[in-house]
């Protein structure tokens, strides 16, 4: 159809008429025999002017004349005020020169619109004004001969050129670009270099552009036009970049508009550059069950300065070696850099990126994939709590945040789950998806998981909606999830674990003298009893320190010495329950190592290999079906602990010395001359008197 724009008359009540001669070439206009125009209802035009409003204006055919087709709409109220008025058929791609100036000068508009193009005639008397587009479905829209006058594009939001290069001819099978969610409606322009380019072939956009190459394409450049409308709303402005490989494996790459900060008009470019081909994806293994599980909690910081997760894939033989199969790792995400608390990693700013201090996503696949081939697990710790203050969710969506912030306040800013359920659930949702998915973790540490703390925290309501749909999103695969939390409540809310706080609580307090060691088969009862009563697959996970403890004081300083830390880590790993281990724990690492101050203590880890060796037997032994899974008998509660675990015909008995003196060990006889085997050595064993040593701890069976 060729069309030319007869005109534009606002009237006094604002009314604008725009009048177009219409020939029967058009697709979206016919003109039949009689004159008469068909203009196709589920093809609308819409015009912006530069009035105040949020809204495009619609126009529909209103009156024909002859082969005119009159279009009104109502454009503005105070049509004295100056503007120019552009009408665009929806179409999904624009040109550089359209839109990617803020302003341009012109002297006059000539208008023509066939199928694919449109080009707006603007009245030689105007002067100045704002040009505004809508663009949905199909068509281009070219450039304008500009002369003259000032054409304001001021509510484009930005564009953005993503740019992939592949100098090292990796076999690339296709590129995705895809929007976390319904972002925006957005045009894009593909332009394409490769040593093929007949093979190349774009699909329609949608919510993924996906550029499929060659079967034999290496050499390929691809760059990705996007433009934003900022007047539509969007909850979340996040790219999710998709190389597939011929090999078979996947590397996802995220990119991050700036938000609030976006300026109008402006260019925003990322270049990405593919590297040498990784291996493939390695497939999980089966995670191990909780009666074979052994948990080894790693800072990565504690491993090195920087790049520190493939530090820790060096030491995965040696986290191996101790008996551990599931890897917790402390937070890695991108830091905040303001306020407080600074460098704690709870504190993020982007819990879809990693730091660059501890590496990139491709490191974190690497090291996902070096455990799996060793059959081990790895978990992320999840934050639910907060976000650091220059998290961008607080000026995108500062109703999902407890309070506003002011520019001095120093700590971290605290989610509303209670008020901002709705929209928070789905996104941290698919934030647990996208780390399955793109880093093929195998479950999650949850941070703060404790319902309704605080009064605006998350609740056992909103764990139930997320986990539940979770787990069926991976109906094939048994992911671990672990709550930071003593409440039975959590495993309830679908956790496979929770914390065993209480009772690390109660091993300080008797080492200490503050307690009675009653304490701790009060405190044990009560955590696994309300463990069962969860469900048959559920625990508590049994650690005698951990990353909030070890900034505090190192356990050889909770527990006075190194035979101090030994003894209640054979309490914690011998009384049921999952054993956790920390990073540092098994070098016997002597004074605090906080892991909230963005500083990196970097551990010898060759060092204290007695230490290493007295860890790697007991975690072996909490494996024994008696010591993870057994019935508990108290004998005695004084300074010597003891107890019998029996499951089956296993009976083993445990006597642990809480003091730093020898101490009697207050049995009958009938304990202390039966003849036993030493657990730990594997040599027979007989009590050759009634004392125990200072700290020492023996796990014998009959």
């Amino acid at each position: 159809m060729a069309c030319s724009r007869m005109g534009t008359e606002p009237s006094g009540n604002g009314l604008l008429m725009v009048a177009f001669d219409a020939t029967s070439e058009s697709e979206k206009v016919t003109v039949d025999e009689s004159g008469i125009a068909n203009w196709e209802t589920s093809d609308r035009l819409a015009v912006w002017g530069d009035t105040d409003g949020d809204s495009p204006y619609s126009f529909s055919v209103k009156e024909i004349l002859e082969k005119k087709a009159v279009f009104h709409g109502l454009v503005q109220d105070s049509p004295e005020r100056s503007a120019i008025y552009a009408l665009y058929p929806f179409g999904d791609y624009v040109s550089e020169d359209e839109l990617a100036k803020s302003s341009v000068a012109t002297a006059a508009f000539k208008s023509t619109w066939d199928p694919t193009a449109v080009r707006i005639a603007l009245p030689e008397t105007q002067e100045n004004g704002a040009v505004y587009a809508l663009m949905a479905g199909k068509g281009n829209v070219f450039g304008n001969d500009f002369s003259g006058c000032t054409v304001s594009m001021n509510h484009l939001s930005c564009i953005w050129d993503f740019i992939l290069s592949n100098p090292e001819g990796r076999n690339v099978e296709s590129v995705s670009l895809k929007t976390s969610s319904s972002l925006f409606p957005c045009a894009a322009t593909i332009d394409l270099t490769s040593d093929t380019p007949e093979e190349m072939k774009v699909t329609e956009w949608s919510d993924r552009l996906t550029v499929q190459l060659g079967e034999d394409t290496h050499d390929a450049t691809i760059c990705a036009r996007f433009y934003l409308l900022p007047l539509v709303s969007r909850k979340v402005d996040r790219f999710d970049i998709e190389i597939c490989y011929t090999e078979g494996d996947t590397e996802v790459f995220t990119k991050s508009w700036p938000g609030a900060s976006t300026v109008p008009g402006h260019k925003y470019t990322t270049s990405l550059t593919l590297g040498k081909s990784r291996p493939p994806v390695v497939p999980a293994p089966e995670l191990p069950s909780l009666d074979e599980m052994v948990i080894y909690c790693a800072s990565p910081r504690s491993f090195a300065s920087s790049a520190s997760l493939n530090a820790v894939r060096a030491q995965l033989d040696a986290i191996k070696a101790l008996g551990c199969n599931v890897i917790w790792l402390l937070p890695i995400y991108d830091q905040s850099n303001v306020r407080q608390p600074y460098g704690s990693p709870y504190s993020s700013k982007d819990l879809y990126t990693i730091d660059e201090e501890y590496g990139t996503l491709s490191s974190l696949c690497h090291l996902v994939d070096a455990a799996h081939e060793k059959g081990m697990s790895i978990i992320l710790d999840f934050i639910t709590r907060q976000t650091g203050a220059d998290c961008s969710w607080l000026t995108e969506h500062p109703s999902w945040y407890a309070e506003a912030y002011s520019p001095d306040y120093t700590g971290a800013a605290l989610f509303n789950w209670p008020a901002a359920c709705d929209e928070l659930r789905p996104e941290f949702l698919a934030m647990m998806r996208y780390w399955i998915d793109h880093a093929n973790v195998d479950g999650y540490r949850c941070d703060s998981a404790i319902p309704g703390e605080p009064e605006t925290g998350i609740r056992v309501e909103d764990w139930n909606w997320m986990i539940s749909r979770l787990r069926e999103s991976y109906p094939d695969r048994n992911l671990l999830l672990l709550a930071e939390s003593p409440q039975a409540s959590t495993l309830s809310a679908g956790f496979d674990l929770n914390y065993g706080w209480h009772f690390c609580d109660a091993l300080e307090k008797v080492f200490e003298g503050t307690k009675p060691s009653t304490l701790l088969f009060k405190t044990d009862i009560e955590e696994m009893e309300s463990a069962a009563a969860a469900g048959p697959d559920k625990a508590r996970m049994r650690f005698s320190t951990n990353q909030d403890r070890s900034a505090r004081s190192s356990p050889l300083q909770t527990y006075t010495s190194r035979k101090g830390a030994m003894a209640a880590a054979a309490l914690a790993w011998t009384l049921g329950g999952v054993p956790q281990i920390y990073s540092s724990q098994e070098i016997a690492y002597p004074t605090p190592v906080s892991i909230f101050k963005g500083v990196a203590t970097v551990k010898n880890w060759t060092s204290a290999a007695s230490i290493r060796e007295e860890c790697t037997k007991l975690l072996a032994l909490s494996k024994r079906p008696a010591l993870r899974k057994g019935t508990t008998t108290q004998l005695c509660a004084s300074a010597v602990v003891g107890y019998l675990r029996s499951y089956d015909d296993d009976e083993v008995l445990v006597l642990v010395n809480t003091t730093n003196a020898a101490a009697e060990i207050p049995l009958d006889t009938s304990y202390l001359s039966a003849s036993y085997t030493d657990l730990y050595t594997g040599a027979p064993f007989t009590f050759s008197g009634n004392t125990l040593k200072a700290y020492q701890y023996l796990i014998l069976q009959k």
